[in-house]
């Protein structure tokens, strides 16, 4: 593969959504959840959270209070297919917050 036929994408603004796939909202608790895979044909995902900060975790393991990325309320960014595929959420504190995704082609 030649360098002529990799495509960069590193501005959120050149994405497109993928008007064929649905977005999906996620309401992040107190127990460890995961969106659908609603990426499986879109090689981006925007995600944002809103409402409280949360934790996530990328390798499988559960995210808690003390394992995980700290993303804070008003989060937002373009992710791999891959890396939302494997992300895993939990609120960090007592408010519940609210994630959405939406895939981009």
């Amino acid at each position: 593969m030649g360098i002529s036929s990799v495509r960069v994408m590193n501005r959120l603004s050149q994405a497109k959504p993928a008007t064929d796939l649905s977005d999906e909202g996620l309401t992040i608790s107190s127990s460890a959840v995961a969106f659908a895979d609603v990426a499986a044909a879109a090689p981006y995902v925007y995600v944002t959270i809103d409402g409280a900060d949360v934790r996530c975790t990328f390798d499988g393991s559960a995210p808690t209070g003390a394992n995980g990325h700290f993303l804070g309320d008003g989060y937002q960014d373009l992710w791999s297919r891959e890396l939302f595929n494997a992300s895993r959420f939990i609120r960090d504190a007592a408010v519940d917050a609210y994630g959405h995704a939406t895939p981009m082609g």
